[in-house]
């Protein structure tokens, strides 16, 4: 059932990963190819140990993606708030704390 629930929320909870980001994580490897093959390894033994994760992964990456291509003004709409909560969160983040001088 909660996978269910991941892979309906999908769209509202994993924002971000349509076709458009590939090309800035494949200039990352380009530009960063020790860290990129790391990252690579890390993930596939984390896969390895936790196959059932990946999957519902997977899956909800998929379910998120026809939804988006089946909704592409409401995947923008919360494209466009999720941009806009990071970045009210990293102004939040650079203001000093009360206690800070």
């Amino acid at each position: 059932m909660r996978n269910l629930k991941l892979i309906l929320l999908a769209p509202a909870l994993l924002l971000g990963a349509d076709p458009a980001p590939v090309a800035p994580r494949a200039q990352w490897c380009k530009d960063n190819p020790e860290k990129c093959e790391q990252a690579k390894q890390r993930r596939e033994e984390f896969c390895k140990n936790n196959p059932q994760t990946c999957e519902t992964r997977r899956d909800a990456r998929e379910a998120r993606r026809k939804w988006c291509q089946d909704n592409p003004d409401k995947c923008q709409k919360l494209k466009d708030e999720r941009d806009k909560r990071i970045e009210r969160r990293e102004e939040h983040q650079q203001e000093p704390r009360a206690g800070d001088k």
